[in-house]
């Protein structure tokens, strides 16, 4: 009888060591998917990445590295726009210099 129990309990064994490589390999596939979906996404910014970074070289800058405003390029602003704009201006330059005479 001690053959059969030693067989029965290598047999338990052996399948309780095949339960564990069956998870073993699930968890495996599923971290290898993961994996695949991360490099593609990480492709993905990577190529996003170097489309911005020639988008920014191909921007205007200046020295201090802000971006030159053009607002006065003719195209964003109307004529009429553009006065009331100039008129603000110039009442704001006003004001400023009314306050520091007094």
């Amino acid at each position: 009888m001690s053959g059969e129990i030693k067989y029965d309990n290598l047999m338990k064994e052996l399948q309780v060591l095949e339960k564990q490589v069956q998870l073993y390999l699930q968890k495996n596939y599923q971290v290898s998917e993961a994996y695949r979906e991360l490099q593609k996404k990480y492709k993905v910014l990577e190529q996003e990445n170097v489309k911005l970074k020639k988008k920014l070289q191909n921007e205007n800058f200046d020295n201090s590295g802000e971006k030159e405003l053009k607002i006065f390029d003719g195209k964003s602003l109307s004529d009429r726009e553009r006065d009331n704009l100039k008129k603000k201006i110039n009442e704001l330059i006003e004001k400023l210099d009314f306050h520091l005479r007094s």
